[in-house]
């Protein structure tokens, strides 16, 4: 789930004091961590007129995306922003996994059916891996198979290889 006040505290592992506060200019809906390298995804929406985020070290990133958009926002595992990307629609569901290079990867289904997969550090959203015509409303990343397995509203199931 995403922020109310829209900061991510950033805690210590051993003895859980917060140690960074990054506000968030947009709206965080959702955040995952990966398990590998500890990057922290966040999906948000774009707030109008917003052109600025203060991180607690100062440092700023601009946005200049309009009503209606969204944004995949990565940090490392101490909180210092890397990268963005604009996504049109909303999240609907995600999965994270590990390649068996120990790099984080990422799938995530968006509204209207989409589905994409992608290494997180990068947050490049290609080409879908599958359109469904459906919303897609649960997507898992099967270790064994190196598969995902996703499922729309209707209980179609598309599994598909995924060996980066």
């Amino acid at each position: 789930s995403g922020s109310n006040d829209g900061a991510m505290y950033i805690c210590s592992l051993s003895n859980g004091s917060i140690q960074k506060v990054v506000n968030i200019v947009n709206k965080p809906l959702h955040i995952i961590i990966s398990d590998g390298w500890g990057f922290i995804v966040v999906f948000s929406e774009v707030i109008p007129n917003s052109t600025e985020v203060s991180f607690h070290d100062n440092s700023h990133r601009y946005s200049s995306h309009g009503c209606g958009n969204y944004e995949l926002l990565l940090y490392t595992i101490n909180g210092t922003f890397i990268t963005s990307t604009k996504v049109d629609t909303e999240l609907v569901s995600w999965t994270k996994w590990i390649d068996r290079s120990g790099f984080d990867f990422l799938a995530i289904s968006l509204k209207g059916g989409k589905v994409f997969a992608f290494e997180i550090y990068y947050l490049q959203l290609k080409s879908a891996i599958w359109r469904s015509h459906y919303e897609v409303v649960g997507i898992k990343y099967h270790k064994k198979t190196k598969s995902l397995i996703m499922i729309n509203t209707i209980g179609q199931i598309q599994i598909q290889t995924i060996d980066p």
